[in-house]
């Protein structure tokens, strides 16, 4: 023999908090994978704190017309989970006004380790010219040419991470950075100093190109790129950056 129906408003209740609940956990995940800043972090804080409120205020509704029901209507354990789960929720939502912080914080320490990057690659191909009559690696190769050399130059004990993956970047491949195929054939000393050397690009291995290559997606709120004389610049100077490196 089957109970009393379970009361729709207390099913609706749970649903409610529930989803309040995963929106603020999918908060936590989004500055996990640095993509906070990308809209859907403060959407989820808003669906959060809803379905919590709502959670919270049905469930409360749900209790009471349980017990009115005399027995006809079950689900009042359920509309009391629903309510513990909201109050839990509404905690979390709390806590998360401070979610905007913490990935502006990691977002920055994430910018810090890729310029870091940038400024090894750097160093790899000043070296890779030093030792080869000033000359850059042959395009085709030009990670692997320096590979050994930002191996040497990144032993700091501060140092942590890979020289040419950024910490942002989720894609699985061996660089986020590519070098720019204007410097084919050129003496590093010949190039202008704010010619660009090196970008962000999605991902790849011995990548070249231009301005067109540039990742779309930004991690860092704007693209990175190194300039010959060894200065990392982002999205404010990205734009007057000269790609070429001759009249």
């Amino acid at each position: 023999m089957f109970g009393p129906p379970i009361s729709r408003l207390a099913i609706f209740s749970a649903m409610a908090a529930v989803g309040g609940l995963a929106s603020t956990i999918g908060g936590l995940v989004l500055i996990e994978l640095e993509q906070w800043h990308g809209g859907a972090g403060h959407l989820l804080m808003i669906l959060a704190l809803s379905g919590s409120l709502i959670g919270a205020l049905s469930g409360a509704a749900a209790i009471k017309a349980v017990r009115r029901s005399e027995g006809l209507l079950a689900g009042e354990g359920m509309a009391t989970g629903a309510l513990s789960m909201s109050a839990v929720g509404f905690i979390a939502f709390l806590l998360s006004t401070q979610f905007g912080g913490w990935a502006d914080a990691k977002a920055e320490r994430s910018r810090g380790q890729c310029v870091e990057n940038l400024e090894i690659l750097h160093q790899a191909l000043t070296t890779y010219a030093e030792r080869n009559d000033g000359k850059l690696p042959p395009l085709k190769n030009w990670c692997g040419a320096i590979l050994g050399m930002a191996q040497e130059l990144q032993q700091s004990p501060d140092y942590h991470g890979s020289m040419f993956q950024c910490p942002s970047s989720l894609e699985s491949f061996e660089s986020s950075y590519a070098l720019n195929a204007e410097v084919e054939g050129k003496k590093l000393t010949d190039l202008p100093p704010q010619t660009v050397l090196l970008f962000e690009i999605t991902g790849g291995w011995n990548v070249i190109g231009g301005p067109d290559s540039l990742l779309e997606k930004h991690r860092h709120k704007g693209p990175l790129v190194c300039l010959v004389n060894g200065r990392v610049v982002g999205a404010e100077e990205v734009e007057t950056a000269d790609w070429k490196t001759g009249p």
